[in-house]
Formats: C-alpha cells, sequence, structure tokens
C-alpha cells in the first residue's frame, strides 16, 4: 500500500507498507534508508533537501488503516486521495498543498479536515457490510431452520389441521394448524428480521451521505438494539463473530467523533 503527500510544486513524500506493518518513506522516489513499523506509535522524522524539518507521526488504529500525519516546517499536509482536491466553496480543482482557493479564495480543507472525512467515510462503509452481513445472515438462517423442519412439515401434512396436536410444544398445546404456522414462522422470521435490517443498513448508509452524523447515530443505535436483544435471547451470541464487533462499534464510534467535528467546524 502506498500513501503519498504532495508538499509543493516539485516535492512529493510518499510512504509504502508492506506485510507487518514494515514501512519505508521516500521523498521523490528516493527511499529513506531508515525502515520503521505503522503498527507502532512513533515519530519518523527527516530533513529534505531545501533544509526543511520534517516529522511523520504514526498512530494505530484498532479498525482502520494506521493515522499518518505528515508534517513539513510546521505545517501538516494534506495526503493525496483517490479523489480530486477541490474548493469545497466553489468546486475549482486545486493541489493538495493549496491552503486557499486560487479562484474564489475560500480555505481549502486541511489535513484534520480530511482525516475527519476518512473516519466518516469508514462508519458509511461499515453500514454497507452490515448490510451484507444481515443478508447472509438472514438467507443462511431460514434454510438452516428450514432443512430441520421439513420432515415435522411432512408429517403434518397428512393430519387434520383443526386437530390438536398429542404432544405439547415447551408446554403449550397447539392444533396441528397452529404448530404448523408456528413452524413455519420461526423458518420465515429470521429471513423477514435480517432483511428489514439490511435495508435499514443500506438506506442509512445512503442518507448518510447528505447526512453523515445523524445517520451514523441511528446505524449505531440500530446495531447496539440488535447486539442487546440476540444477548438477551441468547448469551452466547455475545463471544461470536466479537473481533468484527468490536470493529464495526469503533468505526462507529470514530465516525460519530469526526462527524461532530465537521459540523463545528462548518458552524
Amino acid at each position: 500500500m502506498i500513501r503519498t503527500w504532495q508538499i509543493d510544486e516539485g516535492t512529493s513524500f510518499s510512504v509504502r507498507t508492506g506485510f507487518w506493518g514494515r514501512a519505508t518513506a521516500s521523498v521523490n522516489g528516493v527511499t529513506f534508508p531508515k525502515k520503521f513499523n505503522s503498527r507502532k506509535k512513533q515519530d519518523f522524522r527527516f530533513e529534505l533537501l531545501d533544509g526543511r524539518a520534517g516529522n511523520l507521526s504514526v498512530r494505530p488504529q484498532f479498525a482502520g488503516i494506521p493515522e499518518l500525519w505528515l508534517t513539513v516546517g510546521g505545517q501538516r499536509m494534506v495526503e493525496s486521495g483517490k479523489e480530486p482536491f477541490s474548493c469545497p466553496q466553489c468546486g475549482t480543482p486545486g493541489k493538495s498543498y493549496d491552503r486557499f482557493c486560487t479562484h474564489c479564495g475560500h480555505a481549502m480543507p486541511g489535513a484534520e479536515t480530511q482525516s475527519h472525512q476518512r473516519n466518516v467515510k469508514q462508519a458509511t462503509r461499515a453500514m454497507l457490510w452490515l448490510a451484507v452481513l444481515f443478508a447472509i445472515s438472514g438467507i443462511a438462517l431460514f434454510f438452516m431452520v428450514h432443512a430441520g423442519d421439513v420432515h415435522a412439515l411432512a408429517t403434518l401434512s397428512g393430519m387434520d389441521a383443526h386437530a390438536v396436536f398429542p404432544k405439547a410444544i415447551r408446554g403449550v398445546t397447539y392444533t396441528v394448524g397452529e404448530l404448523r404456522q408456528r413452524i413455519l414462522w420461526e423458518e420465515w422470521s429470521p429471513l423477514l428480521v435480517n432483511g428489514v435490517l439490511a435495508l435499514t443498513m443500506l438506506l442509512l448508509a445512503q442518507w448518510g451521505r447528505r447526512a453523515p452524523l445523524p445517520a451514523i447515530l441511528v446505524a449505531a443505535a440500530t446495531y447496539g438494539a440488535v447486539l442487546v436483544l440476540n444477548t438477551v435471547v441468547d448469551p452466547t451470541t455475545l463471544g461470536r463473530g466479537i473481533y468484527v464487533k468490536l470493529v464495526i462499534v469503533a468505526l462507529f464510534y470514530r465516525g460519530i467523533k469526526a462527524a461532530l467535528a465537521l459540523r463545528s467546524a462548518d458552524a
């Protein structure tokens, strides 16, 4: 993975990260002999040919790529991203090192703003991941329950729907028709519930593009409610996929903080 910062018209700084977090830094393609680990909190100091002092602060994160803060001459630089760098006021394209728009004079987004925007995007992606996970879980549970109920439904199909089933189910007596409906509901309910949750997360991800803070708040609250309800129904579910759950919670937490910071900056 390569991350790049355009310091000025003729100077670029890049970091190449390999396996196990091993990383090397280079200026204009010339690699520094010293290597560092992007998984450890540290400062990588260097000096440009024109004498300016530079510092790369490495801040690992539990979920997501490490935060890399490049400072040159006391100014934090904006990372060159995949999306075009443009003025938030008039949309005029600019350079990542521009501090003001060359067309309208409006202040260009700084490195801190860029970091907040990246955390918001990661939280929005988490909603999309949840939508996929809920959809897959619903389908998988449906087929698992259905496979176990095939024999029971076949047995009930040959019985009178109004007749009382001879055996109580969990202490409750049902007619054959009521028991058939209960079995069918147990098959379809995971698919329906997870389908609704998947659709909810998908819509929240779309809403997050226009209103990130409320969308992330609603998504985090919904996900938290699902975790709590699942734990109440079956406490053993709390430990299943715990790492994925912690990652999603961390992404939502950082996304909320970032969205609040962006809102305060715009106020």
